[in-house]
């Protein structure tokens, strides 16, 4: 009797005791919370550490810290780089990250103490070289590419996270073909992913390529996707999804509500590019982020911002707003544009 009293209490308190629920996926019509970063600069380059610190750069020079997950903005901008425009950054933390500007007189910048100080840490100023990206592994190698100049395109390595670069030389690279380059919009056309992969994407009037490496860059192969080309088209944003797969988009920001074929998927390590129409935006995109486990995908440009709940599958337009650039983390979804704004959105719901 003793027993089953203990057992007729135990499973009373348990009934009484609140559940603490998981976080829930919000899955209602996103809104965008918008703030400013105290500056009017054309923001592109975008860096989520975390929920809380996000590092984001653009023209005039500025660089921008936010620590309370985007609602308030410190502003680095560096002071001897004003005619700098940073098209893309990486951090590694609070305290670390380094900004790589596009255009003639290409330099990059780095900090280890939270903006207070920067360090010239590469320049290149060659004839026509512009730099369009920047990425890093994990083991604090990174590359940085230009468009091309005398047919090959132009890259900076690091071995160091950031730390230090050196202008970087392939084993082998294919050429480039009649007009092809990449896209600065936001820093996002070469994505480094696994040990040692990585894929860039470019664009020509002829053909929408993209090259990719197995080996950190030293040797590459290159794949036509056979998405829709013309003047400007070509692949501005690449990303992975949690299922594992790449989604490679872009358009023509000269044409931006024309971009039928302008979305291609990866269907095996590299090798071939499905395109896909179905379901996709369907216009000019200029950012592209994923969530890192759950199937949400946020796509951004100056025709709106998009959401897709399925891995990248499909996609439908939730906002007017324009931004060049978005990045998704744990619980949320940070993007930046023109004007020195910034929209962000919760992703999940917080647990009780």
């Amino acid at each position: 009797m003793k027993f089953l009293y203990f057992l007729l209490i135990l499973s009373v308190t348990l009934a009484c005791k609140p559940q603490k629920e998981e976080a829930r996926i919000i899955n209602d019509q996103p809104v965008w919370e918008m703030t400013t970063l105290n500056s009017q600069a054309s923001v592109r380059g975008l860096y989520a550490i975390s929920d809380f610190i996000i590092w984001s750069s653009g023209s005039g020079g500025f660089v921008g810290l936010s620590k309370d997950g985007g609602s308030s903005w410190l502003n680095l901008s560096i002071s001897n780089a004003m005619d700098k425009d940073f098209r893309d950054i990486h951090a590694f933390s609070q305290y670390e990250a380094i900004v790589m500007s596009a255009g003639d007189s290409a330099e990059f910048y780095y900090t280890s103490d939270t903006g207070m100080s920067w360090e010239l840490v590469y320049q290149n100023y060659r004839a026509g070289v512009f730099f369009d990206g920047l990425d890093f592994w994990e083991d604090g190698t990174g590359l940085a590419f230009s468009d091309p100049v005398d047919g090959q395109l132009v890259f900076a390595k690091s071995q160091d996270f950031g730390k230090t670069w050196t202008d970087y030389f392939p084993k082998s690279i294919p050429p480039t073909i009649v007009a092809e380059g990449g896209f600065a919009a936001s820093g996002t056309s070469i994505l480094c992913i696994g040990e040692s992969d990585v894929f860039i994407g470019l664009g020509a009037t002829e053909k929408v390529r993209i090259i990719y490496s197995n080996d950190k860059g030293e040797n590459w192969k290159v794949i036509d996707t056979r998405l829709q080309t013309g003047e400007y088209y070509g692949i501005y944003t690449l990303a992975k999804n949690a299922g594992g797969q790449l989604l490679a988009m872009g358009g023509s920001f000269s044409s931006p509500q024309v971009g039928q074929q302008s979305t291609a998927i990866l269907k095996n390590r590299g090798a071939d590019w499905e395109v896909i129409s179905s379901g996709m935006p369907n216009v000019y995109i200029s950012g592209l982020a994923f969530h890192s486990t759950l199937e949400i995908g946020v796509a951004v440009s100056t025709e709106g911002s998009f959401i897709s709940y399925d891995n990248g599958g499909n996609w439908k337009k939730f906002s007017e707003q324009s931004f060049n650039s978005v990045m998704i983390s744990e619980n949320q979804v940070i993007a930046v544009g023109g004007s020195g704004k910034a929209g962000s959105f919760a992703l999940r719901k917080p647990a009780n």
